[in-house]
């Protein structure tokens, strides 16, 4: 089942976006993570992936919490990377050189 939303970006352009169900992400696809620490306010991570024939962008996972420590948001980075296989994909990052040192199996 498929639900739709909208909202409002901060220069007042109107968008929308559709909740799916959960599916495979096909192979070739790009897959890469972005986000925002949370200083002040929550944390939030997302995973995205692209649909390369429609240009349509998918979140395919995400963090938001907040009063996470550095170290444990980037263990629960690695983890949801760990899951969704980003480790080891072409995405450079800090994490990815000290996964070994911070999650334990």
């Amino acid at each position: 089942m498929e639900q739709k939303a909208t909202g409002e970006l901060e220069d007042g352009e109107i968008v929308e976006w559709h909740v799916m169900q959960p599916r495979l992400i096909p192979l070739g696809w790009p897959l890469w993570r972005g986000g925002d620490d949370g200083f002040a306010n929550p944390c939030g991570v997302y995973w995205l992936t692209k649909d390369p024939d429609k240009e349509t962008i998918y979140v395919v996972s995400e963090i938001y919490a907040a009063g996470l420590t550095a170290p444990e948001l980037g263990e629960r980075i690695l983890r949801r990377d760990m899951e969704i296989k980003l480790l080891g994909t072409n995405v450079s990052n800090i994490f990815d050189a000290i996964a070994d040192k911070l999650v334990t199996p």
